[in-house]
């Protein structure tokens, strides 16, 4: 449909579920006015005849953009760079000034819920760390809400609304919410090595993990098997 030039190594990348927003995360490779930096592309997905994707804005870090994501709607974007989880909301009257900065080693892996209220973040591909969960308060800000201790994590997904968070590593961690709306790790399954690649569906019930040179393996997670 169209071709978009980018002219910098690209490391990751995200689409909203009408593919009208893409978003790119850059190493430091490539000409400077595209390396390490997010892309918010408008891909005009929704127009008919002949179609041109148009940069809305893009962010400069301090280093590679190792990681991005966006919601369903293309309103939140976070990416990981440089210690730190960014989230910009597109909505926003600077929506290329990030609206939550926050410092961590944590920062290589992030997702965004699919309704655009929870972001979590993680080291993915590194020995250990923490699971970060962050919320959308009720003024727009964001808040650091929970973190869990996890090994040789490789992967992350999150359910559409958030309250649900699945990271394979050394283990397939599985977290959720309680029912006064606070995150717990709620089941952990022992894999078999720490290259695990695992998949939560959309309503949170399910889950998936595929070890490496193993088994693929289901569950339903509100009883872990």
């Amino acid at each position: 449909v169209w071709t978009f030039a980018m002219q910098a190594e690209v490391i990751d990348m995200d689409m909203s579920d009408d593919g009208s927003i893409l978003v790119i995360a850059t190493g430091d490779e490539g000409l400077d006015k595209y390396k390490n930096r997010i892309f918010v592309v408008e891909t005009n997905a929704n127009t008919l005849g002949v179609r041109t994707a148009e940069v809305i804005w893009n962010y400069e870090f301090g280093g590679e953009a190792l990681s991005t994501s966006v919601s369903d709607n293309g309103k939140i974007v976070s990416a990981g760079s440089n210690g730190y989880v960014y989230i910009f909301n597109l909505s926003a009257s600077e929506p290329d000034s990030p609206q939550l900065k926050y410092s961590t080693y944590d920062h290589k892996g992030v997702v965004v819920s699919g309704n655009g209220k929870f972001v979590a973040s993680a080291r993915i591909g590194d020995s250990g760390g923490y699971l970060k969960i962050f919320e959308e308060n009720n003024s727009g800000g964001w808040n650091y809400v929970f973190q869990s201790s996890v090994s040789y994590p490789d992967t992350i997904d999150m359910s559409y609304s958030g309250t649900e968070t699945l990271l394979g590593g050394s283990y397939t961690y599985f977290f959720s919410t309680d029912s006064s709306g606070d995150y717990e790790q709620t089941w952990t399954s022992t894999g078999t090595s720490n290259e695990i690649s695992s998949f939560l569906s959309d309503d949170g019930e399910y889950a998936v993990s595929c070890y490496s040179g193993s088994n693929i393996i289901a569950w339903k997670t509100s009883s872990s098997s």
